[in-house]
């Protein structure tokens, strides 16, 4: 093969790691003293943990509705921001004299900023991660002792913010509960108020008295009925006992006038005759048209039989006139006459009178019924308007009732549940992990930066090796002589030591292992004692 393509063996590595062995050691034992030395001075901190858990409320929700509805995430996430505001920082940081060191080159603003660093809440999620059950309180700290107590102050802070957030959100919206039924209930007394105040001015007009005013108009207008018929008889009465009255007084006068044993001109028997025959055939049309219980029949027939009985009357009361004298016989008959026409005279006028009040007194009620029955019907006409006004009234006050009886259902139970959140009977948390007192450092990770230094210790004597090897002129090998001149290589002779210089090279070679052993060692040992270093 030719030697210019040549591939390199691990034999020409491990030459080239051989030759260069001080500068890769050198290299790989100064990082990695430098790691561990680095690692030994770090800061040691130490993180205090404390788990707090999220208890549901002990009473169930079917019977106290809790009116916080707020996640415990979303509240954590508030909690966590009033508990880490600058004010309280700073006040633990005052308390416990905390970052010494960086006080003196940091503002207050900045120490604040380095401690909410330091601080970290983590939430515990269930396998399903819609609830928020837990979430630890962490603080990382230089001394165990402070890191603990300062987890103790926030983990106390953080239960104390939720109980006082809770009991004020809750108080919040029972207050807000209040107010609203207090405005409820005003509007329900108002809408109240405004229904009474209608029913009292359309007294008679309401959809509900409908029925009782139909009935009061059937009730009006039968009376008005029997009214006017009673007026109607009354009416002919008088005008009968007018023509009666008149009658009368015709027949005295012409009684007084007539001489004696002459009679023939017209006598109340005759008008009685006359009026009787009148009524008899009135009654005899009205029966051949109606039947016998008919008012005009009614009426007619009692007419008759009044006028049948004042004709039986005038007969009996009639006397034969004396004929001895002339005179003696004129007064006698004129006083026969009075005699027996002027009571029933009398009595005709008296029943005018009486007949003529009776006429007032139905004309009284008659107007009377019709202004009851007009006033009747202007109800009913407004009865659907005043159902239509009725209805927009019961409808605003049934919606502000039910308003306030909804409204007053959510206070009480508002009510119970601000109860329950005052005595931490509701959502609560509760330390059940207190705040530790860390027994190992948590930063930093020793073995890691020593690790890390040994590793970065080869990269770098790699490189520098590689580097050297690239800068390297020597000609070492035959396919440099080659590659560095144009004529043929003839011969090649290798490198002749005495035994002493053997010696030499051997006795070297041991003391360089054994200062490789004892230095890798010694870097062990060291990287083993810091990284177990408390």
């Amino acid at each position: 093969m030719d030697e210019k393509q040549r591939q390199l063996e691990w034999r020409d590595y491990w030459e080239v790691v051989t030759r260069r062995r001080w500068v890769l050691a050198g290299a790989l034992f100064a990082c990695a003293l430098a790691a561990t030395v680095g690692a030994d001075l770090w800061p040691v901190r130490y993180r205090s943990e404390a788990l707090v858990l999220v208890e549901r409320q002990d009473v169930p929700k079917e019977y106290v509705q809790p009116n916080v509805t707020t996640g415990a995430r979303e509240r954590l996430a508030s909690i966590r921001q009033q508990v880490l505001s600058r004010t309280r920082l700073e006040s633990l940081i005052d308390r416990y004299g905390l970052y010494p060191k960086k006080a003196g080159h940091l503002d207050r603003y900045k120490l604040v900023g380095e401690m909410r660093k330091d601080i970290r809440v983590v939430p515990v999620d269930t396998a399903g991660g819609r609830s928020l059950t837990a979430f630890r309180i962490e603080y990382t700290y230089d001394s165990p002792r402070l890191a603990q107590q300062v987890a103790g102050d926030l983990t106390s802070e953080f239960i104390n913010e939720s109980l006082q957030a809770r009991t004020e959100a809750s108080v919040a919206t029972t207050s807000f509960l209040e107010a609203q039924l207090a405005e409820a209930q005003k509007e329900m007394s108002d809408q109240q108020a405004r229904l009474a105040n209608f029913n009292a001015r359309n007294l008679g007009e309401l959809p509900g008295e409908q029925q009782g005013n139909v009935q009061i108009l059937t009730s009006l207008e039968s009376q008005l009925y029997a009214e006017s018929n009673a007026l109607d008889r009354a009416e002919q009465q008088q005008v009968y006992l007018q023509s009666l009255a008149s009658a009368y007084r015709r027949a005295a006068r012409q009684a007084a006038t007539d001489a004696p044993g002459a009679h023939g001109g017209a006598t109340p028997l005759g008008v009685i005759d006359k009026t009787i025959a009148g009524l008899e055939a009135r009654l005899a049309a009205l029966q051949a048209k109606y039947t016998a219980n008919y008012p005009d029949v009614v009426r007619v027939r009692a007419q008759l039989d009044e006028w049948q009985a004042m004709r039986r009357k005038a007969v009996a009361a009639k006397q034969p006139a004396p004929t001895t004298q002339a005179g003696s016989t004129a007064v006698g008959a004129s006083l026969a006459a009075d005699d027996s026409e002027g009571p029933n005279l009398a009595e005709v006028q008296s029943r005018l009178k009486a007949t003529g009040a009776e006429i007032a007194y139905h004309k009284g009620q008659i107007t009377q019924l019709r202004g009851r029955i007009a006033g009747t019907e202007t109800r009913l006409r407004l009865t659907p308007l005043r159902a239509q006004q009725l209805a927009d009234l019961t409808r605003d006050y049934q919606n502000a009732r039910d308003n306030y009886q909804s409204l007053l259902q959510k206070k009480l139970q508002s009510a119970l549940a601000t109860n329950l959140e005052k005595r931490e009977e509701g959502e609560r948390l509760r330390v059940i992990e207190p705040p530790s007192l860390p027994q190992q450092p948590v930063s930093p990770n020793r073995l890691e930066i020593i690790l890390a230094g040994w590793a970065a210790g080869l990269t770098a004597g790699i490189g520098l090796v590689a580097a050297e090897e690239m800068t390297d002129q020597t000609l070492r090998a035959t396919c440099d002589f080659h590659e560095a001149l144009p004529c043929p290589l003839l011969a090649r002779l290798p490198v002749l030591r005495s035994p002493a210089e053997e010696r030499r090279r051997k006795w070297m070679r041991i003391g360089e292992i054994a200062g490789m052993v004892i230095l890798a060692l010694a870097s062990a040992g060291l990287a083993i004692y810091v990284s177990l270093a408390a």
